[in-house]
């Protein structure tokens, strides 16, 4: 038994219950007893290579997989079950279920060939290659399993980042999956692995948009800058607007680091900028389709933006750009004209004072906030929070507030009078005696009332501006008309107006109000509880109605006189040569009047209209557009809205009338206003919560551009996006490879079929080495690694 010390009895060897998967060859010794004296794994000696392409292997993890692949004479049950609970054996369980076949088979496979074992080791070798030669081929099903895999994963990382999901919870999502018996990969749940697949669809991402780019015929860059409050660092984000189908779209190109290109000047603006759109990390657009596409350039009031001599928009028209038209964004204009006239009044410099005074009081102290309610629940009055009054844009972020003021006035007065007579109050007394002294002045509550209607027009235009699909022609339309009613507002005679009263009683004014019951909203069944503050009001009868008025028209009528300056770049030739799209303007009689413009915009944008195979002929010109008249009169009438014409007209006659529908295409591809990239930077705001703030920069670009763009693509795109990155995520090498080892190199040293019965020859010096070496190594543990099987 000593010259078999490695060697175990074959009952032994059974009573270990492993024959399905291991292979053995017996000797009988001397005394008769059967000995195991080798042992070997038939399904890692079936699948070895591949085990060998996809796992990571070196070291002693390598020669104890090859130990069990070409025979090993150290035989113990520890050794044994420590290989059967290997990666490297589940790894190759893996690819025998994707084969089709069970232990049962293993079994008659190994049975088979040890009958065929007898004969001499060269008749092995060919029973080896005849085994081989009739293992069938699983590549092609084994890429599709593969490919299936990652698409799981790379769909599951999608939707953590369009969800603005914290990355940790990529692990989340991987592990209920696997629960409801999803089939995926093993080691790629973790956030790291998560990176890497946002990467991937971001990567593709941006080449679907630079084919989105190469297959429109032009589009306008929004840009704009902000500097986080979090983090601290500036940023520039880029957009783009072009028109699909018909359908004026904005998309997410970049976000860039703004410190990364030196201090914010137009020269290092304007570098980011092109980088964005040609650099190899970016879009990687033609350096032509980047000239000669763009078309307009938006951004806001900064003067390293629009500055006439050196600004950004400056540089990107004299960069042979003379067709470029600049625009500063309208919702800008908007917000300073209200700045410049309502803010340089003092009554309502001191309402937004209030406004803001209020907001603060309530978030600073939770026990008047407290107070206050339980008031309203006493009087089964409705009230609502006060809102933020400062923001980007603070005309609808005032008239919000100034809503919610006048509906609690009341209320709000009641809770400051119990409040000032209790001690609690006592730190902010002399606060609430200044809002009490504000509330009961009748003349604030007056011009709280106008200020409303101002902000009420204001607001409407400021909010239709906002949209993302609004074109230049819409935008001048809309401002002419806030103009006319702001010239036209009438004031009420009798203020205060809508649910206030006053009512004289001993010498003492009382104010009344009708309030929206507690529990009911107010955009459903209303029901009513009227309220009066008998405290007295002050300044009642010492300002009449008509002095108010005569004071707050000249302020209205400045305001429309300050919008209109604001626009008048909007007065250009460019911009008057736009109203031809809208069938309002179209004449009846002839169609001179347009072709006027059309004439004109197809000189000014000459050079990218080529670019587009634009024909300029004038006769042909005329024909076409006095056959698109004749069609939308006869079969596009009843359609009014000058947008869905022009989708309905591109869509179905762009062949018919292909030059007017590529001018239709240029105007609606004019973006006016900046609202949708300060909406994305709200999206990066919810980003970068407080956990969250050291995301490396190129993973914040790519979750915002994912995040944001998501809204724009169909469902088709979304998923040819995905497919895009599963596909190139495949077609990479892999970063394990087997470095200590090659195939070749295992077939040298497999002497003998490692699914035969006899016990191998002519070991290698090596392979000794490392039976004897196994003994002690008990604390092996297979090398990390990220996939199960190879995508090469």
């Amino acid at each position: 038994m000593s010259q078999h010390r490695n060697c175990v009895q074959l009952h032994t060897f059974n009573n270990w219950d492993v024959n399905s998967a291991i292979g053995s060859n017996t000797k009988t010794d001397s005394q008769g007893r059967q000995l195991v004296i080798n042992i070997w794994c038939k399904i890692c000696a079936r699948h070895h290579e591949k085990i060998s392409r996809s796992q990571h292997l070196r070291g002693k993890t390598l020669t104890e997989f090859e130990k069990y692949v070409v025979g090993t004479t150290f035989i113990s049950k520890h050794t044994v079950f420590r290989h059967l609970n290997s990666k490297t054996h589940k790894a190759a369980i893996y690819f025998e279920k994707l084969l089709g076949t069970g232990n049962d088979e293993a079994v008659d496979i190994a049975d088979h060939a040890s009958k065929s074992s007898s004969t001499s080791s060269t008749n092995s070798n060919n029973t080896t290659a005849s085994a081989q030669g009739t293992q069938p081929v699983i590549d092609s099903k084994f890429k599709q399993l593969s490919h299936d895999a990652y698409t799981k994963l790379i769909n599951t990382a999608y939707k953590v980042a369009t969800d603005g999901l914290p990355l940790k919870s990529f692990k989340s999502f991987i592990e209920i999956q696997k629960k409801h018996g999803v089939q995926l990969i093993d080691g790629v749940q973790d956030s790291n692995k998560a990176r890497e697949f946002i990467n991937e669809i971001a990567t593709s991402m941006r080449k679907k948009l630079c084919d989105v780019i190469n297959e429109t015929k032009f589009f306008t860059v929004l840009s704009d800058g902000s500097q986080a409050r979090k983090t601290g660092h500036e940023k520039e984000l880029i957009m783009i607007k072009t028109v699909r189908d018909g359908v004026a779209e904005n998309f997410v190109v970049g976000l860039k680091n703004v410190g990364d290109y030196g201090d914010a000047t137009s020269e290092n603006l304007k570098t980011l900028l092109d980088d964005t759109f040609l650099g190899k990390t970016s879009l990687d657009l033609d350096k032509n389709q980047y000239k000669h596409k763009l078309i307009a350039a938006t951004a806001d009031g900064a003067a390293v933006n629009t500055g006439c001599y050196n600004g950004l928009l400056t540089r990107l028209k004299n960069d042979d750009r003379e067709w470029l038209v600049n625009i500063h964004c309208v919702c800008h204009r908007v917000e300073l004209a209200i700045k410049d006239i309502l803010k340089k009044e003092k009554e309502f410099v001191a309402i937004e004072d209030f406004l803001v005074t209020i907001y603060y009081l309530f978030k600073r102290s939770g026990k008047f906030k407290n107070h206050f309610e339980k008031t309203a629940e006493a009087l089964c009055a409705q009230i609502y929070k006060f809102p933020k009054v400062t923001g980007t844009r603070f005309v609808n972020h005032h008239l919000r507030s100034l809503n919610v003021l006048l509906h609690n006035w009341i209320v709000l007065l009641l809770a400051i009078e119990n409040s000032i007579l209790n001690k609690q109050y006592a730190t902010i007394n002399s606060k609430l005696l200044g809002i009490r002294k504000k509330l009961t002045n009748f003349h604030f509550l007056k011009v709280c009332i106008i200020y409303q209607l101002i902000l009420e027009k204001v607001s409407e235009l400021s909010l239709y501006l906002q949209t993302s699909s609004l074109n230049v022609l819409e935008a001048q339309d809309r401002i002419n008309k806030l103009v006319g009613e702001l010239n036209n507002l009438e004031l009420p005679d009798n203020l205060p107006v809508g649910d206030f009263q006053t009512e004289l009683v001993n010498n003492c004014f009382y104010l009344k109000k009708k309030c929206l019951k507690m529990g009911f909203n107010k955009n459903h069944v209303k029901e009513y509880v009227e309220l009066a503050y008998t405290g007295g009001m002050t300044n009642v009868l010492f300002n009449n109605d008509e002095n108010i008025n005569a004071k707050m028209k000249p302020i209205i009528i400045n305001l429309a006189i300050c919008i209109s300056n604001r626009f008048k770049s909007f007065q250009a030739d460019v911009f008057k040569h736009f109203s031809w799209l809208n069938p309002a303007y179209w004449s009846e009689d002839s169609v001179e009047s347009e072709m006027d413009s059309i004439l004109y915009l197809a000189n000014h944008f000459k050079i990218p209209l080529e670019f587009n195979e634009f024909v300029f002929e004038v006769e042909k010109l005329k024909k076409e557009w006095t056959s698109l008249k004749w069609t939308v009169e006869h079969f596009y009438k009843n359609i009014k809205q000058t947008e869905n014409l022009w989708k309905k007209l591109i869509v179905y006659k762009s062949e018919q009338f292909k030059n007017i529908c590529m001018l239709a295409e240029l105007v609606m591809s004019i973006g006016v206003t900046n609202s949708i990239v300060e909406s994305a930077f709200s999206h990066l705001t919810s980003l970068l919560t407080d956990t969250r703030l050291s995301l490396k920069h190129d993973t914040m670009e790519n979750l915002l551009i994912l995040k944001c763009n998501q809204f724009v693509w169909s469902p088709s795109d979304i998923q040819g996006i995905l497919d895009s990155a599963a596909k190139s995520y495949l077609s990479r090498k892999r970063k394990y490879k087997l470095s200590t080892t090659t195939q070749s190199d295992v077939a040298k040293k497999r002497k003998v079929v490692a699914i035969c019965d006899d016990p191998p020859i002519n070991l290698t010096s090596d392979q000794s080495s490392a039976e004897d070496s196994s003994s002690s190594s008990d604390n092996e543990e297979m090398s990390d690694s990220n996939h199960i099987y190879s995508d090469n």
